[in-house]
């Protein structure tokens, strides 16, 4: 079982996150306080991408699954990498 007690964001997740509507930001932060509490929620569908070592993470931050933020777990402490839509997500 996942556990996450704290977040750190990367400059890359940083700049994403500046450049997206208020709705993406305020979904994002919404998602991300779930993620603290309850990571195994469904409406996350926390799911691991296959092929990157260290091993990266995908959380939905939206219902219809159009946006995404990327992370790296490591003991309870999650980074995260990037915010993208879905399709970008899928062409990391």
């Amino acid at each position: 079982m996942i556990k996450i007690t704290s977040l750190n964001a990367t400059p890359k997740f940083t700049k994403d996150i500046a450049g997206v509507s208020e709705e993406i930001k305020t979904s994002a932060a919404n998602a991300l306080k779930l993620l603290l509490t309850n990571p195994q929620a469904n409406s996350l569908r926390l799911h691991r991408m296959s092929g990157y070592k260290p091993p990266l993470w995908k959380i939905d931050i939206l219902p219809n699954k159009s946006w995404q933020i990327v992370l790296e777990i490591h003991g309870e402490v999650a980074t995260l990498k990037r915010l993208l839509t879905h399709k970008e997500a899928d062409r990391l």
